[in-house]
């Protein structure tokens, strides 16, 4: 990386208690962005490799220790495996015992989703089925009622 580049990337932070804040633009995700040499890259990564010298492959996956996005404080990253990474990319949900509505996480009212990354409990999945059922039962009443309307208004 050119000289400018670091100096461009090391005016792109704010210090806050230990962490070092992204303060620039944003990528998918919500982790800062720069870009060098024409490609985009994720802030983070661009700091653990100034810091330490290394070229980071693409199935190396950075943990934020701190569990802050906006960090590119390169003491507050380490390489994890993705298993690991993955785990801790929800920064502590799997911890939780209830669901945002107080309904307690049990392995049987437990619902978790095809990437395994989320869950939800199966009274808030039932729930939300309800409500998009009803939902989509409303539309199909609303169009058959505006088809209806036009066939009245229309008698061809």
């Amino acid at each position: 990386m050119e000289e400018k580049d670091k100096e461009r990337f090391h005016l792109s932070y704010v210090f806050i208690d230990d962490c070092w804040i992204w303060i620039r633009s944003k990528v998918t995700g919500g982790y800062g962005g720069f870009q060098v040499n024409g490609q985009n890259r994720r802030a983070h990564r661009v700091s653990y490799e100034l810091a330490y010298g290394v070229t980071l492959t693409p199935d190396q996956f950075l943990h934020h220790i701190c569990k802050n996005k906006d960090c590119v404080n390169p003491e507050h990253l380490e390489i994890v495996s993705q298993l690991t990474h993955t785990d801790s990319a929800i920064y502590g949900n799997k911890e939780k015992t209830h669901c945002p509505y107080g309904h307690e996480y049990t392995p049987g009212n437990t619902h978790w989703n095809r990437n395994g990354k989320s869950r939800e409990c199966y009274q808030c999945k039932l729930h939300r089925q309800q409500r998009q059922y009803l939902r989509k039962t409303q539309q199909v009443a609303e169009r058959l009622k505006a088809l209806a309307l036009k066939c009245q208004a229309d008698p061809k």
